[in-house]
C-alpha cells in the first residue's frame, strides 16, 4: 500500500547560481559527502544537471515522507542518493531517519533534461 509520493522539480539554472554563490558552504549544508563527489565527477552542465537532480530527491522524499503522517523536520544530509553498480540511484538514510522510514520500501527515480531536474518518490507501505 502506498503510503507517501513525493514529487520536485529544480531549475538546474538556479542550482547552478545558487552553488557558485555559496560554493562549498551551500554544497556541504545540503549534499552528503558521496553525492558531492559523484557529481563533482561529472564535467560541464552534468554537475549543476547531477545536483539538481539530487536536491529534487531530497525535496521529493520530504513531501512523501510527510505524506505518510512523518511531518518533521528533515536534516538534508540525513537522506542522499547513492547508485547500485548498475548506476540505478536509490536513497540512504542516516541512523536518526532509518527508524523513521523502516515500515516502507522507498522507490526513487531521477530525470534531468536541459534546464531541469525531476525526482519522484514513493513510499511503500511493507507488508
Amino acid at each position: 500500500m502506498i503510503a507517501g509520493i513525493g514529487v520536485d522539480i529544480v531549475s538546474v539554472k538556479r542550482m547552478h547560481d545558487i552553488s557558485q554563490r555559496w560554493q562549498s558552504h551551500f554544497l556541504q549544508k545540503i549534499f552528503s559527502d558521496s553525492e558531492i563527489d559523484y557529481c563533482t565527477a561529472k564535467t560541464g552542465r552534468a554537475v549543476s544537471q547531477s545536483f539538481a537532480a539530487r536536491f529534487a530527491a531530497k525535496e521529493a522524499f520530504k513531501k512523501a515522507l510527510t505524506a505518510s503522517g512523518n511531518a518533521d523536520p528533515l536534516n538534508w544530509r540525513n537522506v542522499w542518493v547513492e547508485h547500485t553498480s548498475d548506476d540505478v540511484p536509490f536513497l540512504t538514510f542516516s541512523d536518526q531517519l532509518r527508524e523513521k522510514v523502516k515500515p516502507f520500501d522507498c522507490h526513487l527515480s531521477l530525470s534531468h533534461e536541459n534546464d531541469f531536474a525531476i525526482a519522484m518518490v514513493i513510499l511503500e507501505r511493507k507488508k
